[in-house]
């Protein structure tokens, strides 16, 4: 997620898709604002070679 604006959005929306009675997103899922994907660093060998 690029920042937390973006990250605050995609709360709400999914919040509001709930008290409708519709899927949101599932709490499982870990939404980090990194600043855009220049600032993530890899953690996987496999990344480092793309």
């Amino acid at each position: 997620m690029e920042g937390s604006s973006d990250f605050v959005f995609l709360m709400r929306m999914s919040d509001y898709l709930i008290s409708q009675g519709r899927a949101g997103l599932d709490p499982r899922l870990a939404i980090i604002p990194v600043g855009g994907i220049g600032d993530i660093r890899p953690s996987s060998p496999l990344w480092d070679a793309a």
